[in-house]
C-alpha cells in the first residue's frame, strides 16, 4: 500500500496583516476661498465673440421687442431720468428706443465730462459673471452682483464712469445658464434684495416653430448660448446627435414636421426712493383743516 501523505497547512496564530490607510478630510482643514468653477468662460469668451460676426442676422426678436416696450415706456417714464443704466445691453436696441421716446422731452447741454444733455447713457453687458452661477453667494456678496443698487454699481469696475445715482435701471438682456433658470418667482428677490419697492413682474412667452433641431442648434451656437460647462465633451458624435434629433421630434415635434422652441421674456419693474421724489410735509405744517375741504 502506498503511503498517503497528508499536507497540513501552516498556521500562524500571531501574524500580523498589513495595515490599510484610508484618505480622510481633516476636519481642521479650512473650506476653499475660490468658489467651485463648473462653467468654462474662456470658451464661452470664445463663443460670444464668434456670435458678433452674425449678430445683425439674429437680433430681429430684440429689435421688436424692443420697438413694443416704446408704448409703455411713453406711459411709465413721465418725469425723463437724468441717467439710464441699460444691463446686458446685446446690441443697444432698447437704448436706440429710449432715446426716441425721451429726445424731445429733456433739454441737451454740454457738461465738463463731456457727455451732451442730461441723460447720460451707460451701456454695460454684467450678465456674463452671472453665467459662471458657481454658488448663490454672488447674488447676495457685494460688490459685484446682479442685482446690486446704484450705490454699489458704483464699485464695479465696468461702470467705473458712474459719479451720479442712477435713476433707472433698464435690463434689456437676460441670464443664461445651464441648470436653474430663472423664472417669474425667482426674478422679482433680485430687485427685492436691490431695494427696490413696487416690483410688477410680466413674462411673455414667444414660440418659435424651427424645420428641425439642427436649425435650433446654429441659432442657438450663433447666439453664443452653446454649452459652456467644464465637464462637457469636447466632441459630440454624429450619430448621438441624429438619436438626439429623432428624440427631440418624436417628444415635442408638431404635426406638419417642425418642432418648437419656447423663449421666455420676463419684464421686470421696480422703484426705489430718489433724492427729487417728493417728501411728507412735517406734522402740523398744514394750512388748511380736511372739514373746509369735505
Amino acid at each position: 500500500m502506498r503511503p498517503v501523505l497528508r499536507i497540513i497547512p501552516r498556521f500562524h496564530p500571531f501574524r500580523v496583516l498589513p495595515a490599510r490607510t484610508y484618505a480622510t478630510l481633516n476636519p481642521h482643514t479650512p473650506p476653499p476661498t475660490s468658489p467651485y468653477q463648473v462653467f468654462d468662460e474662456p470658451s464661452k469668451d470664445l463663443q460670444r465673440s464668434r456670435a458678433i460676426i452674425r449678430l445683425r442676422e439674429l437680433q430681429a426678436q430684440s429689435e421688436n421687442k424692443s420697438a413694443e416696450e416704446e408704448d409703455g415706456l411713453r406711459v411709465d417714464l413721465k418725469v425723463p431720468p437724468s441717467s439710464i443704466l441699460e444691463l446686458s445691453s446685446h446690441a443697444g436696441q432698447l437704448t436706440q428706443v429710449l432715446q426716441e421716446v425721451l429726445a424731445d422731452e429733456v433739454p441737451t447741454t454740454t457738461e465738463q465730462t463731456g457727455v451732451e444733455g442730461r441723460r447720460k447713457w451707460w451701456i454695460v453687458d454684467s450678465s456674463r459673471e452671472a453665467l459662471w452661477r458657481d454658488d448663490d453667494s454672488y447674488f447676495i456678496t457685494p460688490p459685484t452682483r446682479i442685482q446690486a443698487s446704484a450705490s454699489d454699481f458704483l464699485k464695479h469696475p465696468e461702470v467705473g464712469p458712474l459719479k451720479e445715482q442712477v435713476e433707472a435701471v433698464v435690463s434689456a438682456g437676460g441670464l443664461h445658464w445651464v441648470g436653474d433658470i430663472v423664472d417669474s418667482t425667482d426674478a422679482p428677490s433680485l430687485l427685492n434684495r436691490a431695494g427696490f419697492t413696487s416690483i410688477t413682474v410680466d413674462v411673455e412667452d414667444i414660440t418659435v416653430n424651427y424645420p428641425s433641431m439642427w436649425e435650433l442648434i446654429a441659432d442657438l451656437r450663433d447666439m453664443g448660448e452653446s454649452n459652456a460647462i467644464l465637464g462637457r465633451r469636447t466632441a459630440v458624435g454624429r450619430d448621438v446627435l441624429i438619436a438626439a434629433s429623432s428624440i427631440y421630434q418624436e417628444m415635442y415635434g408638431n404635426e406638419d414636421g417642425s418642432i418648437p422652441a419656447t423663449f421666455s421674456i420676463i419684464f421686470l419693474i421696480g422703484w426705489k426712493p430718489g433724492p427729487n421724489q417728493p417728501q411728507p410735509s412735517k406734522r402740523g405744517s398744514g394750512e388748511t383743516s380736511l372739514k373746509d375741504v369735505l
